[in-house]
């Protein structure tokens, strides 16, 4: 199943026989799924408020920002969740 025709599949079984680090060798990271997505990485002020599901506002400081889906990061804590961006109503 695309993305992931080519990567190894895993059952729960095999998972919980191996140690922690085999099982951090073995699966993919949380956000592989996404990669069509956009990466967005979202300001320090913005993660408590993406945090307790309120809107962000950044068009002062991102007004190219496309609008669609986007893939959520911040620094020091990596993927945070998806997310949409749209254009600021006039």
């Amino acid at each position: 199943m695309a993305p992931f025709a080519a990567e190894r599949q895993w059952s729960f079984e095999a998972l919980e026989s191996q140690s922690v680090m085999q099982r951090h060798e073995a699966l993919l990271p949380v956000d592989a799924a996404l990669c069509a997505c956009r990466r967005f990485d979202l300001p320090v002020a913005g993660v408590s408020a993406l945090r307790q599901g309120q809107t962000v506002s950044l068009a002062a400081e991102f007004p190219a920002t496309a609008p669609g889906r986007v893939r959520i990061y911040a620094a020091g804590l990596g993927f945070l969740g998806l997310g949409k961006s749209s254009r600021p109503a006039s």
